[in-house]
C-alpha cells in the first residue's frame, strides 16, 4: 500500500496592514504657494508655463512688495517642509493618524512620502525620538522623489510587492478615534457577498458649515440603502436638483448630502494592481469615477460606510485645519487630546487639564496677570509674560512670549519667541521662529523662520469651470446628477457609437476590436456603461437608414430584411452590453424608446423580439413583465398591441411546459 502523501500548501499570513500617506500631492493645506515652496522643481498643478523664456521659477509675475519664494532663498529644513510634521495641539499631525492605526492593532505601516529621501529622514528621526520606536508596531518609511500623486504611491508599493492583504488607506492629516479593525473586517462580509468589492469609503456625518469641515467637502452620493454600494458619486452638492431614471427607482436608494470624506478607505489586495494596469488612476477621485463607470466590464464594485459615532475627520485646508485644532482642545476626538501621552518624547512631562480646557505642564512659567484660555495649550519650559492674552491656540516647548501679547487662534511650534506687545490671529508659526513687534504679520499667516507666507484655501469646486463638473462620477450612475451639458455629451457619444458601428459594418470589423473602440469612446466622453448599451442599442437599431439610402421608401418585408443582417451580425456585439436582469431590461426600453421615436419601425418590433428571445438574450420572464407594465411613452400602447401576437405565443409555450 502507497503511503499517503501530504501537500503543504504556504498560506498568507493574515497581517493587519496600513497605507499612510505623508503628502497631499498636489495641494497643501496652507495654500498653492506653500505647495511650491515643497516641491520648487516640480509644478504639480499642472499649469502650463506662460514664457518658456521666463528666468523665474513659475513664470508668474510678482507683485510689488509680496514676498516670494526664489531659488536664491534658503532651503526650508525638512522638519519643517513636511506637512505631516506641521505640529497641532503641541503634536504632529502625524502623531494621531499612528496612534489611530496602533491603537487599532495594525501590525504593518508604511508611511509613503514623495518629498524624497529628506523628507523620508525627518520623518524617521521623528519616529525614532518619540514612543513610535518602542512598539511592537513595523513602521517603515518609503521615500521617493518621483511620485507625483496617489497613483504613483499605490503603483510604487505594488511593484515593491508590500502590500500582501487587504489593508487600510489612510490620508494625510486623518484624526480619528474609530476602531480601524472592524471596518476590516465589515469590508471583508461585504467581499464574501460581492467577490467585486475592492474599497469600502469611510464617511463621516457633519453638516454643511460645521467648523471642522471643508468648503472642499461637497460630496453627493448615490447609495443602494440595503447594501451600502455606491450608485454615483458627484464631488459637488448638486443646488439644480436631481434627476434619477426610473430604472433605479426598483431599489431602495439613500441620498447622501451631510457626509465628509474621512481620507480612511478600506481596499481590497486587488486595489494596488488595479492601479497598476491603469497608469489614468491619478488619485482616488479617478479611482472611484473609472470603477463606477466601468463597473459591467471590470466588475469592481465601491461600497460607503457612514459613521455616525465617534470623530473622524482629514485636514484638507487651512480652514478644515484649524476648526480641528479647536475639536481636539475641546475633547471632540478623545482619547486624541493634549493630555494623553501619545507621539511623546521619552521622558517628556504629562499635560494637566484645567478649567475652560487649558492644557499645562507642571514647569511653565506663567505670569499672574496673563490670561491663558478658554482653550489653550502652553508646552513645558515656556515662559509667558504679564498681561499676555491666549486663546483657542497651542504653545510649544521652550517658548518665550514677551508682555501685552495677544494670541488667538494660532498654532505655535517649539523654541518661538515673541516680543513684547504682538499680536498674532489665525496664524501658523513654526519651530524656532522669532516674531517681533515691527514685523508684518496679518491673520492667516505661515511663519517659517524669517519668512511670511500668506495662507490661501485650494480653490473649491465652485471656482473651477463649468468643464470640471462631472470630475468624480458627477454624471451620476444612468444620468443621476445632470450637468448643464450632460445630454449633449450623450448625444455626442452616440454618434461617435453610430459611426463605430457604421465602419464596422461595411468594413467587416472584427467584433473585439469594436468593442474596445466603443469602450474607448465611452471613457473619453465620460459614459457608464449603460450609457453604452444604450447607444449601441440605438446604434444597431437605426444603422439601416444609414446604410440605405432608399429603406424607408422600401416594403415592410426588405426593411426587415435589411434591419436583420445588422442585428445578427451585431448579436455577439450586444451580448456583451446585456449580459443581466438589468440589461435585458434596458434593451426592452430603449427598443420601446426607439420604435416611439420612428413610426417605421413598431411593425418590426415583433420580429426583432422574437429573435432576441431565440438568441437568449431576453427572457420570458422579463418581456412579460415589460409587456404588462404601464408605458411611459405615447405610442406604448401600439407598440404593446404590434407585438400581442408573440406575447400570446410565449404564454402557449409556457403553459405546454408547465404541462409537461
Amino acid at each position: 500500500m502507497a503511503p499517503k502523501v501530504h501537500i503543504l500548501r504556504e498560506e498568507k499570513e493574515d497581517i493587519f496592514q496600513a497605507v499612510l500617506l505623508a503628502d497631499n500631492f498636489g495641494y497643501s493645506i496652507f495654500g498653492p504657494q506653500w505647495a511650491e515652496k515643497r516641491y520648487p522643481n516640480r509644478n504639480i498643478f499642472g499649469d502650463d508655463d506662460d514664457d518658456d523664456d521666463d528666468d523665474s521659477e513659475y513664470g508668474d509675475d510678482k507683485q510689488k512688495g509680496e514676498k516670494d519664494i526664489t531659488q536664491e532663498e534658503p532651503e526650508i529644513d525638512p522638519n519643517l517642509s513636511q506637512e505631516c510634521l506641521i505640529p497641532l495641539g503641541n503634536r504632529k499631525l502625524l502623531d494621531y493618524s499612528l496612534e489611530a492605526l496602533t491603537v487599532s492593532g495594525v501590525q504593518d505601516i508604511f508611511i509613503y512620502c514623495s518629498s524624497g529621501v529628506k523628507g523620508g529622514t525627518a520623518i524617521k528621526d521623528h519616529i525614532r525620538n518619540s514612543k513610535w520606536s518602542d512598539l511592537n508596531v513595523k513602521i517603515s518609511v518609503i521615500s521617493s522623489e518621483d511620485c507625483d500623486s496617489l497613483g504613483d504611491a499605490l503603483r510604487d508599493l505594488d511593484a515593491k510587492g508590500m502590500i500582501r492583504n487587504d489593508f487600510i488607506l489612510m490620508a494625510a492629516g486623518v484624526l480619528t478615534n474609530i476602531a480601524l479593525k472592524p471596518l476590516l473586517e465589515d469590508h471583508r462580509k461585504i467581499m464574501k457577498l460581492d467577490k467585486g468589492a475592492v474599497m469600502t469609503l469611510i464617511h463621516r456625518k457633519m453638516p454643511v458649515g460645521h467648523r471642522s469641515r471643508s468648503v472642499r467637502d461637497n460630496q453627493s452620493i448615490l447609495l443602494d440603502h440595503n447594501t451600502g454600494k455606491v450608485l454615483a458619486y458627484s464631488n459637488k452638492i448638486q443646488d439644480k436638483g436631481m434627476k434619477i431614471p426610473t430604472e433605479n427607482l426598483k431599489r431602495e436608494m439613500e441620498v447622501i448630502l451631510n457626509t465628509v470624506d474621512t481620507g480612511i478607505a478600506v481596499c481590497s489586495s486587488s486595489v494596488l494592481p488595479l492601479f497598476t494596469d491603469n497608469f489614468d488612476f491619478v488619485s482616488i477621485q479617478d479611482f472611484i469615477k473609472n470603477i463606477l463607470m466601468n463597473e459591467e466590464v471590470m466588475g469592481n464594485t465601491i461600497y460607503l460606510r457612514q459613521m455616525k459615532t465617534g470623530y473622524a475627520n482629514r485636514i484638507v485646508d487651512f480652514d478644515s485645519f484649524m476648526g480641528v485644532s479647536l475639536d481636539v482642545l475641546e475633547r471632540w476626538s478623545y482619547p486624541l487630546v493634549p493630555d494623553m501621552p501619545f507621539g511623546s518624547n521619552p521622558g517628556d512631562p504629562v499635560y494637566h487639564m484645567g478649567a475652560n480646557f487649558v492644557y499645562k505642564v507642571a514647569n511653565v512659567i506663567a505670569s499672574r496677570d496673563a490670561i491663558i484660555g478658554p482653550v489653550a495649550v502652553v508646552g513645558c519650559e515656556t515662559t509667558v509674560g504679564k498681561c499676555v492674552t491666549i486663546q483657542n491656540s497651542s504653545i510649544g516647548r521652550r517658548c518665550f512670549v514677551g508682555q501685552n501679547s495677544v494670541i488667538t487662534n494660532a498654532q505655535i511650534g517649539d523654541g518661538v519667541t515673541i516680543e513684547d506687545g504682538c499680536k498674532i490671529d489665525r496664524c501658523v508659526i513654526l519651530d524656532g521662529a522669532c516674531i517681533t513687534l515691527d514685523r508684518n504679520m496679518p491673520p492667516n499667516s505661515l511663519i517659517v523662520g524669517d519668512r511670511t507666507f500668506q495662507i490661501q484655501n485650494n480653490p473649491t469646486e465652485d471656482d473651477e469651470s463649468d468643464e470640471d463638473d462631472d470630475d468624480y462620477a458627477a454624471n451620476g450612475k444612468d444620468n443621476m446628477m445632470y450637468g448643464g451639458h450632460q445630454e449633449a455629451d450623450f448625444t455626442r457619444f452616440s454618434e461617435e457609437v453610430m459611426e463605430s458601428l457604421h465602419r464596422g459594418f461595411t468594413d467587416n470589423v472584427a467584433l473585439d476590436n469594436l468593442f474596445v473602440e466603443i469602450q474607448g469612446s465611452r471613457t473619453a466622453n465620460f459614459m457608464y456603461f449603460d450609457h453604452a448599451t444604450v447607444a449601441v442599442i440605438k446604434g444597431i437599431l437605426g444603422l439601416a437608414p444609414r446604410l440605405y439610402s432608399d429603406f424607408l421608401e422600401s416594403s415592410l418585408v426588405i426593411q426587415w430584411n435589411k434591419t436583420k443582417v445588422i442585428v445578427v451580425k451585431y448579436t455577439e456585439l450586444l451580448k456583451l452590453y446585456v449580459k443581466n436582469l438589468a440589461g435585458q431590461e434596458s434593451l426592452l426600453k430603449t427598443i420601446e424608446e426607439y420604435a416611439n421615436d420612428c413610426p417605421y419601425f413598431r411593425p418590426m418590433t415583433m420580429q426583432l423580439l422574437h429573435y432576441y428571445y431565440d438568441e437568449d438574450i431576453l427572457s420570458q420572464d422579463v418581456i412579460f413583465k415589460w409587456y404588462k407594465k404601464e408605458s411611459l411613452y405615447e405610442a406604448g400602447a401600439e407598440i404593446r398591441n404590434k407585438v400581442q401576437k408573440f406575447i400570446e405565443w410565449l404564454e402557449t409555450a409556457s403553459e405546454e411546459s408547465e404541462d409537461e
